[in-house]
Parts: structure tokens; C-alpha cells; sequence
């Protein structure tokens, strides 16, 4: 049987649990924000990506836009 190994997620979305300590980056606008593991990731604060006053394509709770650019 072949196994195949799981990549860890590149992008997360609001209500998700944070995996890993660190940077993350909104991919909608570029703010940085640091997360904690086991926090909850929010919507972006400055561009409020993951909510219905999020830029065109960031605007709803379903779409994932933080990314992690520098685990702690």
C-alpha cells in the first residue's frame, strides 16, 4: 500500500484553531499578525478579510487568507 504524506495547511481561515505559534500574513492585504497555538484565528483588522466588509473574494467566513510566514 502507498502511503502518502500529508502536506500541513498553507492557508486558514476565521473560527479555525492555530496550529503553530507565529507570523501569519492576510493574503488580502499583507497586514502581519502574531498568533498564538490553540488560538483561534480571526479576521483581519485591517482589512477585515473573513467578513462581509472583506476586500472582493475575502468577503466571507469560508475563504482562507491567513498564512504562515514565520513559526516561533
Amino acid at each position: 500500500m502507498n502511503e502518502s504524506s500529508q502536506s500541513p495547511k498553507s492557508l486558514y481561515k476565521n473560527g479555525e484553531q492555530v496550529p503553530t505559534s507565529g507570523t501569519y500574513q492576510c493574503i488580502a492585504c499583507g497586514n502581519r499578525a502574531y498568533f498564538i497555538k490553540g488560538d483561534i484565528f480571526r479576521d483581519c483588522e485591517v482589512c477585515f478579510a473573513g467578513t462581509d466588509d472583506g476586500p472582493s473574494g475575502f468577503d466571507n467566513t469560508d475563504k482562507e487568507f491567513w498564512k504562515l510566514i514565520d513559526a516561533q
